[in-house]
């Protein structure tokens, strides 16, 4: 298995235990796939089967892991012989920035990283108002907060310009009604 389809994907969130996970990926999954639409309508060439099992897997080892998420879940699925998803969910965490080895390089990598950013609970949200969130739940961060913030906007300048609306809160539908 290179690259999951859609049911392969929840299949392994279930049997990874991160099936409570799946309204959030699914979202993340929303916006990448949007995201990789723009790009993709601009002539860049994006591998959105790739974009989507990463979004999807982005968070496989979230609930179980000891000190990395993404490392841990990207380490998971490259035992797993998913070695092109692994490399994006190991890359899709800020904490990871200051290793060289796990900043997001390729389209696919940053998407997901952006998507992932985009998403907050029932709703898309900006990337100021998700530092603004990630601010308040570590307030003890704030020079490393602004770094990261500046990366992520870069990211977003990169991959949709100035048009941060991109018309996805009217593609995204939460998976559960009342969310």
């Amino acid at each position: 298995m290179l690259i999951p389809t859609e049911k392969e994907c929840f299949e392994i969130l279930k049997k990874s235990g991160s099936e409570s996970l799946k309204d959030h990926s699914m979202r993340v999954m929303k916006i990448a796939v949007a995201v990789a639409k723009k790009l993709i309508n601009k002539g860049i060439e994006v591998d959105i089967p790739l974009v989507t099992a990463a979004a999807l897997l982005h968070d496989v080892k979230k609930l179980d892991a000891n000190i990395c998420h993404a490392k841990e879940g990207g380490e998971f699925l490259r035992k797993n012989g998913m070695s092109k998803v692994a490399s994006i969910v190991e890359k899709h965490a800020l904490c990871n920035l200051n290793d060289s080895r796990f900043v997001p390089l390729t389209i696919e990598e940053k998407i997901v990283l952006y998507a992932d950013l985009r998403a907050n609970p029932g709703k898309v949200v900006s990337l100021e108002a998700r530092f603004e969130y990630i601010k308040e739940t570590y307030p003890t961060a704030d020079e490393e907060l602004k770094k990261l913030y500046n990366f992520a906007k870069d990211i977003e300048i990169e991959l949709i310009g100035e048009d941060t609306e991109l018309g996805i809160e009217l593609e995204i539908q939460d998976t559960k009604k009342g969310e």
